[in-house]
C-alpha cells in the first residue's frame, strides 16, 4: 500500500490495482476458525480491501492464535498500522 501511495500520492481503490506490480496476488482467506473467535467479521469481509479515501484504507483480518506479539481475534490494518 505505501509504495503504490508512493508512487500515486493516493492509496488504490480496489485491489486489482496492486496486483501484479505491488502484491502477487491477493491473499485468499483461510478456513473459518473452529472456535468462533472470529465470528464478529464475516469470513467474505477478511482481506477485503477498502478505501476509505485518497489517504486512508483499511483491512480487516482474524489472527486464530497470538501471532508476532498481535493478541489472537480481530484486527485491522491502515495506513496508520495494525489496530
Amino acid at each position: 500500500m505505501e509504495l503504490y501511495f508512493n508512487d500515486s500520492n493516493s492509496y488504490p481503490l480496489t485491489t486489482t490495482a496492486l496486483v501484479p506490480n505491488y502484491i502477487g496476488s491477493w491473499p485468499q482467506y483461510p478456513t473459518p476458525l473452529a472456535d468462533g473467535s472470529c465470528s464478529t467479521i464475516p469470513a467474505s469481509a477478511n482481506y477485503s480491501f477498502s478505501s476509505v479515501s485518497a489517504t486512508a484504507y483499511a483491512i480487516p483480518f482474524c489472527l486464530g492464535a497470538q501471532t508476532g506479539g498481535l493478541g489472537a481475534g480481530v484486527h485491522t490494518l491502515t495506513q496508520a498500522g495494525i489496530q
